[in-house]
């Protein structure tokens, strides 16, 4: 019993970890979904964002327990039906390409905030170590830094309750850059923005799950703590925000209000969670292309693709994150409406429809 409720927890903690990226660390991510709709409205987000993280995450961890056997094109097809499933298959490399390009920018914006980089030169500081990485096959080096995860969590979740008690109410988030013209449609957006690049990580762990109860539990733990999170520091930043306000990173602005080392100890963390996001980006890109790591077509194609990423990163962070996030999330709606409804009609696990949770033997 004990080292079954070790592993739920270790694998929510994994799940919380993977959805921590540039936009989330720098809290440019949390200003434009939740906080430019105001307290209530991003408290509106949260509620809606997180009841579809864990109804996706339920769905793919039971298509990942229950089909393991299938390759993952079939499985997507499985998720989204030959045609639309296909599709997404074909061009998830490309989204996580784009996401790389604002990553990227992350990097290049957080060096010019702790050593005024200049941001050309910050943003190729930035992309190179993460193609060196894959070029030498090195990606354990993200396996064994993937506690970073954790880290920025529990650090978002200082920095808001800093936010909230130094700060105060205020109209300004009216000012801020919105993703969309309602709170709603930014909720939906960022679920499905925030899974599309998950789907093969949870299918994966889905395969390792024993029952639905365990999905379930692990979806709400995983997605709730998150979002949880989400929520603290978005309160945060909406009390600060004559601090915050045009920052490309706000949430490097409340560890400078800290005072003392706090905002150098932030930057080198998330200049570490940065790169530990990038790489698997760059190697899963690589990887769909081809399988062979020592081939010439792998090493030319993470080349092409790093140096993509940083001519392809020059717009400023929080523009590039505003524009490139939201249309990723949108597309990405057409995916998991049909995966909802085939989920639902029982096409993709009969559990779905039946109720029923079929266990696999311990």
């Amino acid at each position: 019993m004990e080292k079954k409720v070790l592993r739920i927890l270790s694998v929510s903690g994994s799940i919380m970890a993977f959805h921590v990226g540039s936009g989330f660390a720098s809290g440019q991510e949390i200003l434009q979904f939740y906080t430019s709709y105001g307290p209530l409205g991003g408290l509106c987000v949260v509620i809606t964002a997180l009841t579809m993280f864990i109804l996706f995450s339920v769905i793919l961890l039971e298509t990942g327990r229950l089909h393991t056997d299938e390759n993952p094109r079939a499985l997507y097809q499985r998720l989204g039906g030959k045609t639309i499933g296909g599709f997404f298959y074909c061009i998830t490399p490309l989204i996580m390409i784009l996401v790389l390009f604002v990553t990227v920018a992350g990097g290049g914006t957080t060096l010019h905030e702790l050593f005024a980089i200049p941001p050309l030169f910050g943003r190729i500081l930035t992309a190179l170590p993460v193609l060196l990485t894959v070029l030498l096959g090195l990606q354990w080096i993200t396996a064994i830094s993937g506690s970073i995860g954790p880290v920025i969590i529990v650090c978002a979740l200082l920095l808001g309750c800093l936010g909230i008690l130094r700060g105060r109410d205020t109209m300004l988030w009216s000012l801020l850059q919105h993703t969309s013209g309602h709170w709603f449609v930014s909720a939906v957006s960022y679920a499905c923005f925030g899974t599309i690049t998950q789907i093969p990580f949870l299918l994966t762990i889905g395969t390792k799950l024993k029952s639905r109860r365990e999905a379930l539990l692990i979806a709400v733990l995983g997605n709730g703590g998150y979002m949880l999170t989400g929520l603290v520091l978005h309160m945060g930043l909406y009390r600060s925000l004559p601090l915050v306000l045009g920052e490309q990173l706000p949430s490097l602005c409340l560890a400078k209000m800290a005072g003392g080392f706090a905002g150098w100890f932030y930057g080198i963390i998330l200049l570490f969670s940065i790169f530990t996001t990038a790489v698997p980006l760059l190697w899963s890109v690589c990887r769909a292309i081809h399988t062979n790591e020592r081939s010439i077509q792998y090493r030319c194609s993470a080349a092409a693709i790093g140096v993509l990423a940083a001519v392809g990163s020059q717009l400023p962070f929080d523009r590039l994150l505003g524009v490139l996030y939201p249309y990723i999330g949108y597309i990405s709606t057409v995916f998991f409406a049909v995966m909802s409804a085939r989920a639902f009609a029982g096409k993709i696990c009969v559990s779905f429809r039946t109720g029923h949770s079929s266990s696999k033997a311990a």
